[in-house]
Formats: structure tokens, sequence, C-alpha cells
């Protein structure tokens, strides 16, 4: 029995210097470590630490959506930055999110695009269908998609809907903002969704807009940015 104390004490040693020293590899420890005490004669469960997925996990990003309508404020969010608006292309180092207090997402690195149609068709289609890419937010200005009075914007966010779905040969989840819901009296603001939904009711896209992927978001709102993000990046 002494003995396979000591081998576990052997064992259980070395996981703290991995911990300490190298701790990308502690969770193959663990399991290593498992298997090992297994076979030295102590049987027990071997349970993975909860939360080492989602405190070391790395995901992608791509914001897409015309011009004006709040992609670049995500981004500054998420990275605690103030930088301003793209109208080009803009690449982005990768960096870590803090979900909680406890909890945090590595971004991997990628690029921040500007929203002029010339774009649509570059870079679309490529960053929804990249595997590196886990997120794909879609953000349009809500207000003006139901203000705007010849209907030209709201013909013009419908068709870059439709290019996502048709082009969405992954089936990734496609996650979409209407931005700009501040500017909307108090009021109508219960109607918002509801009226958006009912524009597209008869598109294929329409999918895309039901309540489980479709968000109303006022961006200058640190604490809702922060209640969005801790929704989507939580499993």
């Amino acid at each position: 029995m002494f003995n396979k104390i000591k081998n576990v004490a052997s064992i259980l040693a070395t996981g703290v210097f991995v911990a300490i020293f190298k701790p990308e590899s502690a969770l193959d420890f663990c399991k290593m470590t498992y298997d090992l005490i297994k076979d030295r004669g102590l049987d027990f469960e071997y349970v993975p630490p909860e939360d080492y997925e989602s405190q070391n996990v790395k995901k992608g990003i791509c914001i897409l959506g015309p011009e004006k309508v709040g992609k670049t404020s995500l981004y500054n969010f998420l990275k605690s930055e103030n930088s301003s608006g793209q109208t080009t292309v803009h690449e982005y180092k990768e960096f870590v999110y803090n979900i909680d207090k406890n909890k945090s997402i590595i971004i991997r690195k990628g690029i921040d695009i500007g929203g002029g149609t010339e774009y649509i068709h570059r870079y679309y289609e490529k960053m929804i269908n990249d595997k590196k890419i886990d997120y794909c937010f879609f953000v349009f200005n809500a207000f003006k998609y139901l203000k705007d009075e010849d209907d030209e914007y709201q013909r013009h966010v419908r068709a870059r809907l439709q290019f996502i779905f048709n082009k969405n040969i992954l089936d990734k989840k496609a996650i979409i903002i209407g931005s700009h819901i501040d500017l909307f009296d108090a009021d109508e603001k219960a109607e918002i969704a509801k009226k958006i939904k009912e524009s597209t009711s008869d598109k294929s896209y329409s999918t895309l807009l039901t309540n489980e992927y479709l968000h109303l978001l006022n961006l200058n709102n640190e604490i809702a940015l922060k209640t969005f993000f801790e929704l989507i990046f939580t499993p």
C-alpha cells in the first residue's frame, strides 16, 4: 500500500510541475495520470477540470454587415479598444476576451472588413465557410431598416442575408444583430423583432431571423453587450 501511495505522490508531483510550467499540457497529463494510477491498482473515476476547456478555448469570429452599423464597435468592445470604423480591411491579432471572472475565450487573429458592397463577393463566402471561424455575426441598423421610407436599405440588408443563406455551405449558425435600437421610441421597441420577421416571412432566409438567432442591441450599452457575449460564448 505504501508503494502505491509513493507512486501516486510521484505522479502528482510531476503534475504540479506540468501545471505550473506547461499549463497547455495539463489536461493531457491528467488523462495520462488516470491511466497510470489505474494500472497501479488504485481505481477511481477521472473527471476533467470543469472550467479547463472554457478557460483555454480558442475560437474564430467574423463580423459582417453594411457600413455604419456598429461592426467595429463590437470589435472594440471585445478587445477593450477604441479604434475608428473600417472602410477597408484591417487585420487584428489574436486576443483574449474575458467572459466573466472565471472564464475567458481566445479570439483567433482575423480581419475586420468594411461594409461596402465590394467586400460581399470578395470576403463573405470565404469567411463564412472558413473552418477556423466559429461565430459569424451579421449586423444591420434595425432603426434604418424599419424607418427607411423608400425601402432601399431594407432591400440592401435582405440581399446580404440571402447571400449569407445561400453561401453558408457548412451550415454555420449565423448570429444576426439589429443595432441602433436606442433610436426607437419606448412604445415601439416591443414590436421591432416582430416587424423585422414579418418583412422576410416569405423568404428562404427567414430562418436566420428566428428568436434564437436575432438579437436586438444598443451597441453603446456595455452591460447589454456583456450579457450578449456571455450568452453567445458560454456553451
